[in-house]
């Protein structure tokens, strides 16, 4: 009998997983790999960095399902351990300096920006994010790249809710100052 798992929560099929279903688990994969992806790719600066972290993040869900408790958000926790394990990567790099990655990433550039400009723009943004503290960095990006919601940020990071707009604002401040010659319209 076949079974519509696109019409099923990230919860219910998280919990059809813990009871050995191939497609729910493929289902899941579906729905968040590119996400994971792109978001492990913003925090690293690196997409062969990314890719290991997806994958070291979907290993341990195949062989730890029953770590995740049904009763919570999926989104939330799965976006908290691809952090988690961004970290790790980061806290790696800083104690061996060969393993820096220098490949660049590709990402969708800002419709309005002439295509040279929109290069510049991407490439000075992923620069200033990189120089960021992790905690800064991560908070701006859930926000504005992975449009996630201040409460689902706040139990990614684990931390309160004023925590997070605080991060949100400072980096996005920072941002601006950093990034004015991208601004097309000088406000004196």
């Amino acid at each position: 009998m076949f079974q519509d798992y696109s019409r099923y929560s990230d919860e219910k099929l998280m919990y059809r997983f813990q009871r050995g279903s191939a497609k729910a688990f493929e289902e899941l994969y579906n729905r968040y790999s590119h996400v994971l992806l792109r978001f492990s790719c913003r925090l690293l600066g690196s997409e062969p960095s990314a890719q290991d972290v997806l994958h070291d993040v979907f290993r341990k869900l195949v062989e730890r399902p029953e770590v995740f408790d049904t009763s919570r958000s999926f989104k939330s926790w799965v976006f908290t351990v691809t952090a988690n394990e961004c970290k790790k990567v980061l806290r790696k790099a800083a104690l061996d300096p060969k393993s820096k990655e220098s490949e660049p990433i590709t990402e969708d550039q800002v419709a309005y920006l002439e295509p040279l400009d929109r290069v510049r723009f991407s490439n000075a943004l992923k620069n200033e994010l990189q120089k960021m503290s992790f905690e800064h960095r991560t908070a701006f990006i859930l926000r504005y790249q992975e449009s996630l919601t201040i409460s689902e940020i706040s139990k990614v990071l684990d931390c309160p809710e004023g925590t997070v707009k605080s991060r949100i604002f400072y980096a996005t401040k920072q941002l601006a100052d950093k990034l004015a010659l991208f601004n097309p319209v000088k406000i004196d």
